[in-house]
């Protein structure tokens, strides 16, 4: 299920889920939230028994949906899927889109998970229709791109993009990518520097680096490794640029 917090200027409030129509017995996860929070994108899986068959339990099929408000206050309208390859068609638990990002062009920054195994980024191009029905160009592979990178973010500008490379066993670095203008090519990948990310069993694994318009702090998922048999998240703050690196990060609260 997707949950929200609130910041009262002193402190997070406790956790709220965010209830139906957004959350369902299917699993919902991996979410974006416009900068009014009044769109929302979320993925949503319905193969709850990991057969191959989506729709358990009489759940809409596994993919990506959105749904949208008229304030930040008002009720969430039912969600439906991206369009075509963004949404539900050919997703499955081989093979999937996941953490798309939309930017103010309509533009879509997502990463692949392919059947052969291969985590590439991806980029989805909006082609024209309306902001309530954008059409697309289907997605491709963002030139440069290697294995195992994944959960990427880009600013309004579309000038960087900030993703995480997870080894196979789980562990993570950030990295960031940028170019003077929308219209350049994307420069190398780049290390960020990331202070003191490992757990108590010096184990790294965290990932959904998350900015605001400032870029001037982190927040992420850190999933602690002291119970191999149940990995704790815990969301954490890291103060710090792309270029200048995070300071060690602290939990929430």
């Amino acid at each position: 299920d997707i949950y929200y917090v609130e910041w009262d200027g002193e402190r997070w409030s406790e956790p709220v889920n965010l209830g139906a129509p957004i959350n369902s017995l299917g699993m919902e996860c991996c979410m974006w939230l416009n900068a009014d929070e009044t769109e929302i994108i979320f993925n949503r899986v319905s193969d709850l028994d990991s057969d191959g068959e989506d729709g358990d339990v009489g759940l809409p099929p596994t993919g990506n949906y959105i749904a949208t408000r008229a304030d930040r206050d008002a009720p969430w309208s039912d969600p439906v899927p991206l369009p075509d390859d963004y949404g539900v068609a050919g997703q499955t638990l081989a093979q999937y889109r996941h953490d798309m990002h939309k930017v103010p062009s309509g533009n879509l920054y997502l990463w692949e998970w392919f059947a052969n195994g291969d985590n590439l980024l991806r980029f989805g191009e909006r082609t024209g229709g309306t902001d309530e029905a954008p059409t697309y160009a289907a997605p491709v592979t963002i030139p440069g791109s290697t294995n195992f990178e994944t959960q990427i973010w880009a600013n309004d500008a579309e000038t960087r993009l900030i993703y995480n490379h997870r080894e196979a066993d789980g562990e993570t670095a950030l990295h960031t990518r940028t170019r003077a203008t929308a219209d350049d090519p994307w420069g190398p990948s780049v290390v960020v520097e990331t202070a003191d990310f490992a757990d108590e069993m010096g184990r790294t694994i965290w990932g959904e680096p998350s900015f605001d318009h400032t870029e001037s702090f982190m927040m992420f998922v850190r999933f602690n490794s002291t119970d191999y048999e149940c990995f704790q998240p815990q969301i954490m703050y890291s103060a710090g640029t792309a270029d200048s690196g995070f300071a060690p990060p602290v939990v929430l609260n």
